[in-house]
Formats: C-alpha cells, structure tokens, sequence
C-alpha cells in the first residue's frame, strides 16, 4: 500500500512524456463531500498521468477528517480517474482503494478503533475548462469493503461490508498547457 501511494504520488507531480499533447496538464485541487472518502469532507488533488487522444487518465490522493459526538474518522482515497473529450464537461470512471479509521467510544467508556481497507469504484459527471478555472464534480461511489483491521475484542462490531456513496466536488484547475486560451 505504502509504495502504491508514493508511486502514484511521483506520477501526479512529475510532468509526464506521453502527456505532452494533453489540453488538461495542470493539477486540480478540490474538497469533496462524501464521494471515494465516503463519510467525511475531504482535501483531494488530482494530475495527469498519460493521455491518448481525448482519453486522460489523472491520479489522486486526498484525505478526510470528521468528527461528530466524541468520534472521530479519517480517510484516504488513492486511486485513477480516467475521463473523455476536449469539451467542459466530461463522463468519468474511477477506482480508487480508501484506508479509512473510525475512533469510536461505546456506553461503558471503552475506546475502540475500526480500520478498513476498501475497494471504491465511481461514476461522475465532471465539469472542468480546457483553460482552467473552477472545477465540479457529482459522482456515484459504491464501497466494497476489502479487509478490516479491527481491535480483537468480541465486543466491537464490524463496519459494513458493503455502501453506497454519492459525492459533490469543487474546486479549482490550474492549467499548464501553454496553448490555453
């Protein structure tokens, strides 16, 4: 998991030799409600990977944080999103694996945590200019949860093994493409 994440982190950052002729070479940065981080707000950004044609394929990674009546939780989406066309608004598919840690306490003062791995597929609708500006996205996430790391304790329940998630993002492109208009 640990090299997932710092491979696809030198990929976002790292300007990329097949995506030269890309109109969509900058990173997007954005907040996200819900969505590959399921129940939290989280920080995400995003930047091209490879293109082809009118095919982009961008990473990214983003983190989460709530906290709600003494719990807390915190998520990190890693993953690739791979989107169509050189018009504002675009069709897009995601798949993503989010670590996620929930910090609960139950009645009787035991403190307990839940962590869990899973798998995040996504459907989205993606509006985001050629010449960069603001950046929106509505998306459908199912969640299948992979593997749990939970206390051993026969007292902590499990979390779900399977979710729906729906998300809204917005946020902000920054173009590097020099022939932007």
């Amino acid at each position: 998991m640990r090299k997932l994440a710092i491979s696809l982190l030198i990929l976002m950052f790292v300007e990329n030799a097949f995506s030269q002729e890309s109109i969509f070479k900058g990173p997007v940065v954005y907040l996200e409600a819900a969505g590959a981080a399921f129940s939290t707000y989280n920080v995400n950004a995003e930047h091209l990977i490879f293109s082809k044609s009118k095919l982009y394929l961008n990473g990214r990674v983003g983190f989460g944080y709530t906290k709600y009546d003494g719990e807390s939780d915190y998520q990190i989406p890693i993953g690739v999103n791979v989107f169509h066309g050189n018009r504002n608004s675009h069709p897009e598919l995601g798949l993503y694996l989010t670590y996620s840690s929930s910090h609960h306490n139950n009645s009787g003062g035991y403190e307990y945590v839940i962590n869990t791995l899973h798998f995040v597929p996504s459907a989205s609708y993606r509006f985001q200019k050629q010449n960069g500006g603001v950046f929106f996205r509505v998306s459908y996430a199912p969640c299948l949860k992979l593997r749990e790391f939970t206390d051993p304790n026969p007292w902590v329940g499990t979390s779900k093994t399977f979710f729906h998630s729906f998300g809204v993002a917005l946020g902000y492109y920054f173009n590097k493409s020099a022939d932007a208009d």
